[in-house]
């Protein structure tokens, strides 16, 4: 605090400060960028909720994604995932050709959306039955939502390991419990 103007450094976001006029709010200033109209910082938690099945999330929204991370997502899980329209043919093809030169391992072809159908609305079943509903699911998403907010979802639900009794699921909930962050 210096006079009328409080500068607020937080963990995770702009260093801005808050310029004041007549006990009211003059302009914010983000100390990286210059005046802007409005900000937005973090939300402190204030509990954690989990069910019966133990599981811990922290919620978070396609723009609070690092870029670095969604590209190392698109680029191990699903590489054409902003072009296909829930499956990938040309992974599909690819895991049917080598299916039938190798029967011993069967290669995955799921795609992002797939795989948040999967886990999202699914019961872990290996059957033909189950992939079958999972390929529909995935069309109805597709048509549903946007890629973003597919992402989002995928990434809110993603499972990340285990911390002591609770599953770590999301990037959110993976970022504070091994990284702090």
């Amino acid at each position: 605090i210096n006079g009328t103007k409080i500068t607020i450094r937080p963990k995770a976001g702009d260093e801005m400060r808050l310029e004041f006029q007549k006990n009211s709010l003059g302009k914010i200033v983000k100390l990286a960028g210059g005046e802007t109209s409005e900000a937005w910082l973090p939300a402190e938690l204030v509990t954690n909720l989990f069910d019966e099945t133990r599981q811990k999330r922290r919620i978070v929204e396609f723009n609070d994604l690092p870029k670095n991370l969604v590209d190392a997502l698109i680029a191990s899980e699903d590489q054409r995932f902003f072009s296909h329209w829930g499956i990938d043919p040309v992974r599909l093809v690819g895991a049917m050709v080598a299916s039938v030169r190798d029967s011993d391992r069967v290669r995955g072809t799921s795609t992002i959306t797939q795989q948040l159908a999967r886990n999202f609305f699914l019961i872990p079943d290996r059957s033909i039955k189950r992939k079958l509903a999972e390929i529909f699911i995935s069309f109805l998403l597709e048509q549903r939502l946007t890629k973003q907010q597919i992402l989002t979802l995928y990434c809110n639900e993603v499972y990340l390991g285990q911390r002591g009794s609770f599953s770590i699921h999301g990037f959110g909930e993976g970022a504070s419990a091994y990284f702090g962050r």
